[in-house]
């Protein structure tokens, strides 16, 4: 069963292998071996390390196999990890590292990879093996490193979500005490995101190909904060320089497949596509430069709004609509340019065209794009508004108020008449610091609570994203795929170069379009 970690390297490598491919094929009068052999080389410098890291008997070698899909770490009930386990995974190197609470050695080895890996994953269990000094400072080690830190809670024993919080709010509190005294400032539950995940129930989930037990292990939702840690580290932004090169390669191995496959009494016709994929990848390029911009302007406003207990139903809904009203907006616009193009070339061709074409083939372009924009609004209407699951957040992670403590200035005023003073002010003392207590624990509550839903934003709203573009992207091409076949019909005198170049030509811009689309993601 796939994950959804995104592994750009592999997807970039397999455009470049697609492109050579095609490039051979193709037999064009230009020479960008070179540029492919650079281009290569830069990729493969990038491998991205994900560590896994945390206390004994926690999971990790669990989770790790989770995340495969398959038994490749050693799972038992006493530690075995006693050294770094390397593993290839697609183009990540994902580590098994020694428990922190075991023999010195093994932290010491441990210690040694902490600087080596771009994420590291921190996991512990339900148990009360987390709950020391050591393991927070431990988290707090990695956090003055500036890593990127997903603390990972293996739900073993499935335990209550009352007891998971706990776990939550007393590990929050043991990592707050190890950050004052290295004096790390700013609101700590930032530099790490927390999730809750049964590694277990993961691993059965992927090994037995089973949809319901994938859902209820929380794994899918930790794969897109792994994806969505990957894309700020420096390691995935170095694939953007062959990345480009890429694009300039495809774009040339493009004007080049034009040139050759049409002639001058081919010109109008060349100039028809050209302007037909351009308005496509304008379209979609502005399409998810929108959908992108959108889905971190209103993340801010969602997460204030529902910690200041504000309804969201209105700004979800608000979203929805602007997304939903721009994708209709931006797919209407592109069949209108489509069939505008198509309309004047039919007027204006200088080629022979198919018998009684001439006549018919407006409408029937006309009624093709209209069938189209029907059912890509459709789709449009019924998923957008139901992507965004914002509301089950606040409904499970009710925030706790914060406890007024009163000075009990009348009471302390009237005992101050009595003669057992001192005895009276010892128990409205204890009263004041029990009070005190009670508000840090609901404040530490509050934090974890706010974390929480920062989290869940995250998560729903690279959902919200992901649907979005897969709508605004099938809108789009499924437009262009019918409007360039029904100008393909026109042509009766190709010849099987014409055929195989037109192919080709196309797989290219298809490249072209996905390779603009992952630079988009990573820059």
């Amino acid at each position: 069963m796939n994950t959804k970690i995104r592994d750009y390297k592999s997807e970039l490598l397999l455009q470049l292998k697609k492109t050579m491919e095609l490039y051979e094929s193709a037999d064009v009068e230009i020479s960008v071996d070179e540029s492919f052999n650079k281009i290569d080389t830069l990729f493969q410098r990038v491998e991205p390390s994900l560590m896994f890291y945390g206390v004994y008997n926690a999971g990790k070698s669990t989770l790790l196999n989770a995340i495969f899909g398959e038994m490749k770490a050693s799972v038992a009930d006493v530690p075995e990890t006693h050294q770094v386990s390397y593993y290839k995974w697609g183009n990540f190197h994902l580590v098994d590292t020694p428990g922190v609470n075991g023999p010195i050695e093994d932290f010491h080895i441990s210690q040694a990879e902490l600087k080596k890996h771009d994420i590291i994953m921190f996991v512990i269990d339900d148990s009360d093996t987390f709950d020391s000094s050591f393991v927070a400072e431990q988290l707090v080690e990695i956090m003055v490193q500036n890593k990127p830190l997903i603390i990972v809670l293996n739900n073993k024993q499935s335990s209550d979500n009352e007891r998971l919080e706990k776990i939550r709010v007393k590990l929050y509190q043991n990592i707050l005490k190890a950050a004052q005294v290295k004096h790390l400032t700013g609101d700590i539950s930032e530099r790490y995101e927390f999730i809750v995940v049964n590694a277990n129930m993961a691993y059965k989930g992927k090994v037995e190909n089973k949809t319901k037990l994938l859902q209820f292990s929380k794994i899918q939702n930790l794969e897109i904060l792994i994806t969505e840690q990957l894309k700020k580290i420096s390691g995935v932004k170095l694939l953007l320089t062959p990345l480009e090169l890429l694009v300039d390669v495809v774009k040339e191995i493009s004007n080049v497949l034009n040139n050759n496959m049409f002639g001058s009494e081919k010109k109008q016709f060349k100039e028809l596509l050209e302007d037909i994929e351009g308005q496509k990848n304008l379209s979609l390029n502005e399409l998810q430069t929108f959908i992108k911009w959108e889905r971190n302007r209103y993340q801010e406003l969602l997460y204030n709004q529902i910690i200041s207990g504000n309804d969201i139903e209105a700004t979800q809904l608000d979203l929805s609509n602007r997304v939903n009203g721009h994708i209709k907006d931006k797919v209407n616009t592109f069949a209108h340019v489509c069939h505008t193009e198509f309309d004047s070339f039919i007027k204006t061709a200088k080629i022979r065209v198919a018998v009684n074409f001439e006549s018919t083939s407006s409408s029937g372009i006309e009624s093709t794009i209209n069938k189209a924009i029907i059912t890509s609004n459709d789709n449009n209407e019924g998923t957008i508004e139901k992507l965004l699951g914002i509301v089950p957040i606040v409904e499970t992670l009710p925030m706790p108020p914060i406890i007024k403590i009163g000075l009990l200035i009348t009471g302390i005023a009237k005992l101050l008449k009595k003669d057992d003073m001192s005895k009276n002010l010892e128990r409205i003392q204890a009263e004041i610091e029990a009070n005190n207590i009670l508000q840090r624990e609901a404040m530490n509550r509050r934090i974890n609570a706010m974390q929480e839903v920062r989290t869940q934003l995250n998560i729903q709203l690279h959902k919200f994203e992901e649907e979005a573009l897969i709508i605004a992207k099938e809108s789009i091409l499924k437009i262009y795929e019918q409007v360039t076949e029904e100008i393909s019909k026109m042509l009766v005198d190709a010849d099987e170069k014409f055929e195989a170049m037109s192919r080709i030509g196309k797989e290219i811009s298809e490249i072209e379009t996905m390779l603009l689309s992952i630079k988009n993601e990573i820059s």
